[in-house]
């Protein structure tokens, strides 16, 4: 029993009005400040989860997209989310991507989910899991804070291997690679994607160098911009080219024989270089101005990694603002031929850019070549007839198509004028497209990282139809080309001199 002293006591603070609502005002205001704290550390911690994961997943995430028609794509910004929630703290639900990805497609894999709630149904049958209402509403709204539509790296590698290792030519293709792909710009970096994580790592790094300007909101800009994307400083474009593996895409740092330097040093230890009135018309220069640099890639027209609201640009040369250019040192400035240019082909001569044409050689009757230069006749690697199959290990009596070979992403082109009747994917041909041409005429195109073209379409020769990949059964990058009449596969070489 209390004490008469402490039931005193006890009788005074019940009616002290005042006094109570000091203590629930406290009360409240920890209450709320506890929230807010779980509330933040909880949704970063997840959101910076689904920011790292978007990588583990992008290569299968590619691979369904490429098969989907009128280009539709999984729901990733809920799969992130998902896989951010439910698996990435489970150990036995760890690793189950493949099991997890099916979840957002349907039976055939032929299109994606786009109801949640079928999504969630089939997780809860596939791994025997309770996903109630309230959760899946977290989910969703967690999965607005996640990354979108990752970028396939492979559009980096794109027309850059070369037998005179790295050279101008390669430096400006994969300027334009970094263009196409959307790629941002942060300061330090050199082809590392945006990711929050990484946008802090750059923030903590430079903290004390103002022209950083990584303050929060512009890291927010950067990341709400550009997120999964790759991005690069100015001079962090040219020494990701220099530093790329154009085997595996790998980036790595100091790499291939090439030191780290910055814009202003580069411009120093160049052998060739001038006033920026005197450039000369040569792909693949490198242009300055203090503490900036840019690739020149000729007709007038530079491609720069500009700031953080611009990212990767391509901008005019007389309005740059650029005193100087210079020959880049290490690499080979080629001097004659005909080269890849985006999807396009340039002819030098003496070094000079002589012309720059569409990206299809000339063929003989009704079909063009369906890869860019100088991925012609000389790249092919297997002919029409019999052979020995790399693949199956056996030999066939008729391949009935030739094979050409060209790096991942390499662009092809519709050979002739008419209407998409096949963009699918087979388990032979892998993401193939089927062309009509009308009166019995029909081309084929197999083995595709990526198709660009859609059923019904109707395209004229030298349309961009595709990318060349390894998908199906192949053993490395190339297109498998076939002519067709009347269904039956004839030697496409017939109709090329």
């Amino acid at each position: 029993m209390a004490s008469p002293i402490l039931a005193a006591k006890l009788a005074v603070t019940l009616t002290d009005h005042r006094l109570w609502e000091k203590v629930i005002a406290v009360c409240i205001a920890a209450f709320l400040l506890s929230t807010a704290l779980l509330g933040s550390c909880g949704a970063m911690t997840y959101t910076d989860l689904g920011f790292e994961v978007s990588e583990l997943f992008s290569a299968q995430i590619n691979e369904f997209n490429a098969i989907f028609e009128s280009g539709e794509r999984i729901n990733d910004k809920l799969l992130y989310a998902i896989y951010a929630k439910l698996f990435a703290e489970n150990d036995k639900l760890k690793g189950q991507i493949e099991r997890l990805l099916d979840c957002f497609v349907t039976d055939d894999k032929l299109s994606p989910l786009s109801d949640s709630d079928a999504i969630f149904d089939k997780i809860e049958a596939t791994f025997g899991l309770s996903v109630n209402a309230y959760m899946r509403t977290q989910i969703e709204r967690l999965s607005t804070q996640m990354p979108s539509g990752y970028e396939d790296r492979a559009i980096l590698l794109r027309n850059l291997n070369s037998e005179d290792g790295k050279t101008n030519i390669g430096l400006i293709n994969f300027c334009m690679n970094a263009l196409e792909a959307g790629s941002g710009y942060v300061y330090g970096a050199y082809g590392q994607d945006v990711t929050m994580s990484f946008l802090r790592q750059q923030q903590a790094m430079f903290r004390t160098d103002p022209s950083a300007n990584l303050t929060d909101s512009e890291v927010n800009f950067i990341f709400e911009t550009y997120s999964g994307k790759p991005s690069f400083d100015c001079i962090g474009l040219i020494k990701a080219y220099e530093w790329i593996d154009e085997d595996t895409g790998v980036i790595r740092y100091r790499s291939n024989g090439f030191q780290d330097i910055g814009a202003n040093g580069m411009l120093e230890s160049a052998e060739i270089s001038g006033d920026i009135a005197s450039i000369p018309e040569i792909p693949g220069l490198a242009v300055c101005m203090e503490g900036h640099i840019g690739v020149y890639i000729g007709n007038g027209e530079v491609i720069e990694a500009k700031g953080n609201h611009a990212g990767v640009v391509k901008t005019n040369l007389s309005e740059g603002g650029w005193t100087r250019w210079m020959q880049l040192p290490g690499i080979t400035y080629l001097t004659d031929g005909t080269h890849p240019y985006g999807t396009k082909k340039v002819v030098l001569e003496n070094g000079r850019i002589k012309e720059i044409t569409t990206g299809v050689v000339s063929g003989k009757g009704d079909f063009q070549w369906p890869l860019p230069a100088p991925y012609g006749k000389d790249w092919i690697t297997d002919t029409a007839g019999a052979r020995w199959n790399p693949y199956t290990h056996m030999y066939e009596n008729a391949h009935g198509a030739i094979d050409i070979g060209a790096p991942a992403m390499t662009p092809i082109y519709a050979a002739a004028d008419g209407t998409v009747t096949l963009s699918t994917w087979h388990d032979s041909y892998g993401n193939f497209v089927k062309i009509d041409h009308g009166n019995g005429w029909a081309t084929l195109y197999a083995h595709q990282t990526q198709r660009a073209a859609v059923v019904g379409q109707h395209v004229s020769a030298g349309d961009l139809i595709g990318y060349v990949g390894t998908t199906g059964d192949s053993t490395g990058n190339h297109l498998h080309f076939e002519i067709r009449y009347q269904e039956n596969r004839l030697d496409p070489l017939q109709f090329f001199e």
